[in-house]
């Protein structure tokens, strides 16, 4: 599959697309014209007898129990309903107009009889190549131009399609329906027209076997969501492939290369996994890799949009307050002295010879001595938790980074949240990082959920050299003050550094799901560590005859976020801004939780009792085993839900799931 330029320069491609198809969704995909559909369709049926040709429809009746259909040659035929499956111009359409503004003027709207606009026209070629023409077999070229598109695909029996492009709301009305271009005509580059007719029929049909309605309202029902949508992207398309603005240009020259296979792939296969389908007939089996709609453990619910933005103004709120309530008064730090001190040493000013760098480490370096060394006990335990909560932020945000979902945005980038949290908290960072998961991260969806499996074997190991070590090395009185500085500032450089450049992966082994238990492995390893830490401080904090270490000083005692607050010492302020930091980022991990439940669920990846029990899980969890090995155990069983795909066993058409 080429994406081609309008100078014939390759923009991108996908090499063995009807592999990832197959892989994919199960089916081998085929491009055929409406003629040899239709000479399929009418050999695989058992009785053609019924069949008859050139019999155009004059008239169309409503009886008191049915309908009656006249043709043009004069017969009659009478039936329960009409379905005009008589494409765009459909005369059936036309009748079906004039009989509801007879019957009952206003049920059709009269826009459904100006809707249908012409913005492209397109012309259509086959030809056989000859012995001197080459073409790459199952291939498909399209070529962007400006206000014109060309799309060059191969079909079966060496045959090449040449196409040039260039620049409904009521189906129904009493026993009169309508499928097809009739009702939905579909812009042509999209592909789908031919599929979308046959999966109307395949609906209606489904109602008339299920007899649950005397009219075919339910049709309308099932398909006109979906269909809009589609038609919507027929559209969007079209303009796209003709370079329609500036935008579509840039992207198409620029982006689109960057998308990878998941960028083309998706422009076909995304209208696949909401496919009608008819229950009534078994299914064959055919593995897959993504789920159908109807084959997930619960509906989808196509809120979406909705909830993202909501959730987008949540913890754009939760930001607002936690910047307001976190600050440091630096004019304190080093106390009486002119020059601020590391532990009672001179602080180490020196690191890499870069400036700023070198002034944000030593302000690192002064934090991080004074938290750990200062004078209130209760201190270097409150941090010591707070560092054991960046253990599974910082293995979950580095996967995140790796994900096939956030490849093009700046969740890609797990570093400069690590560099802006050491900056600024990790409270005032992750409602920010989480704002920008819920706008930019896509809906859940099987292919959206990969992560390549050298980052998944990469991400535990590189996190604990890189991070957990430097971490419990801090806390140790194996040195002096001045090895201390050093181990802070490796804290800075190596704790998020737990990036590796992933080596690429053979096309397919997506497909293969080895990423699953490597990433549920990490993910458990984190939940017992952080597990263990938040029962060892716990128990410290509740046992201890240290009378400044209790949980109110540990972990409360906080000035209201919204009133500027004000500390006597510097060691006093820096105590506030930890507490600050752990309270802010254990909301914005308590209130992230429960929304990706909702996500799991409104995508259909789990059901609504076991997104009920996962919610619980979150809020009850944030006492009993902490927020860390919550968080670390909620990405345990979201990639096992995310994970999951459709067996089907045929025969009887049940598809059961397995992770």
């Amino acid at each position: 599959m080429y994406f081609k330029s309008p100078e014939g320069k390759i923009l991108g491609k996908t090499q063995d697309a009807a592999k990832h198809f197959i892989a994919r969704h199960g089916y081998d995909p085929c491009f055929i014209d409406r003629q040899m559909a239709i000479e399929v369709f009418y050999n695989r049926l058992e009785d053609n007898s019924k069949v008859l040709v050139n019999r155009r429809v004059a008239e169309v009746k409503p009886l008191a129990t049915g309908i009656q259909v006249t043709t043009q040659d004069g017969s009659t035929y009478t039936g329960d309903i009409a379905v005009g499956a008589d494409g765009v111009h459909s005369t059936v359409r036309k009748i079906m107009w004039e009989i509801g503004d007879k019957l009952s003027p206003g049920y059709l709207p009269k826009s459904d009889q100006t809707d249908v606009t012409c913005d492209y026209t397109c012309i259509f070629g086959i030809s056989r190549p000859g012995k001197k023409f080459e073409f790459e077999r199952d291939s498909s070229h399209v070529v962007v131009n400006h206000n014109r598109s060309y799309l060059v695909i191969e079909g079966p029996g060496g045959r090449i399609y040449w196409f040039l492009f260039f620049v409904c709301t009521k189906w129904h009305f009493g026993r009169i329906t309508l499928v097809g271009d009739s009702v939905h005509k579909f812009n042509s580059i999209s592909g789908q027209g031919g599929n979308s007719a046959i999966e109307t029929a395949a609906s209606l049909a489904t109602e008339i076997f299920n007899m649950l309605k005397a009219q075919p309202e339910g049709v309308q029902d099932i398909r006109h969501d979906r269909l809009v949508k589609m038609v919507e992207d027929g559209h969007k398309q079209s303009a796209f492939s003709a370079l329609e603005t500036p935008l579509y240009e840039f992207i198409a020259r620029n982006i689109i290369s960057l998308t990878g296979p998941d960028g083309f792939l998706s422009m076909f296969s995304d209208a696949a996994v909401s496919a009608e389908r008819l229950p009534m007939l078994p299914m064959p089996k055919r593995p897959r890799f993504e789920p159908y709609q109807d084959e997930l453990p619960a509906k989808p619910l196509p809120v979406y949009h909705i909830s993202s933005k909501i959730a987008a103004v949540i913890f754009g709120i939760l930001l607002f307050v936690a910047k307001k309530a976190m600050w440091i008064n630096f004019d304190l730090l080093g106390g009486d002295n002119d020059a601020p001190t590391f532990v009672g040493a001179p602080l180490r000013t020196y690191y890499t010879g870069i400036g700023p760098v070198d002034e944000m480490l030593a302000t690192l370096s002064a934090c991080f001595g004074d938290s750990v060394h200062g004078h209130d006990p209760s201190h270097p335990i409150q941090l010591a938790y707070l560092l054991t909560l960046l253990l599974p932020v910082l293995i979950i945000w580095t996967v995140e980074g790796y994900r096939a979902s956030n490849r093009l945005n700046t969740l890609s980038l797990p570093f400069l949240f690590g560099i802006a949290y050491q900056l600024q908290g990790i409270g005032a960072i992750a409602p920010l990082y989480f704002l920008l998961s819920a706008l930019l991260t896509p809906s859940l969806r099987a292919t959206n959920r990969p992560v390549p499996l050298a980052a998944a074997l990469s991400v535990l190991p590189a996190t604990i050299l890189g991070y957990a070590l430097p971490t419990i090395l801090l806390f140790l009185p194996y040195a002096n003050a001045h090895t201390h500085q050093g181990v802070a500032a490796l804290l800075t450089y190596l704790g998020k550094r737990a990036i590796e450049a992933a080596r690429p992966e053979a096309p397919l082994a997506q497909y293969e799901k080895r990423d699953v238990g490597v990433l549920r492995g990490a993910y458990g390893v984190a939940f017992w560590v952080t597990l263990l830490a938040h029962m060892a401080i716990v128990a410290f904090v509740a046992l201890t005859d240290l009378p400044a270490v209790t949980f109110r000083n540990v972990f409360g005692g906080l000035p209201s976020p919204l009133v500027a607050w004000s500390a006597g010492t510097w060691e006093e302020g820096l105590f506030v801004f930890v507490k600050y930091d752990f309270a802010f980022s254990a909301g914005a991990i308590l209130l992230w939780g429960l929304y990706s439940v909702w996500e799991v669920r409104r995508a259909g990846f789990t059901t609504t009792r076991e997104a009920v029990a996962a919610a619980v899980a979150v809020v009850v969890g944030q006492v009993l085993v902490g927020p860390g090995a919550t968080y670390a155990g909620l990405w345990w069983w979201r990639e096992g839900q995310w994970a999951r795909e459709a067996i089907l066993e045929g025969g009887g058409g049940e598809a059961s799931l397995r992770r």
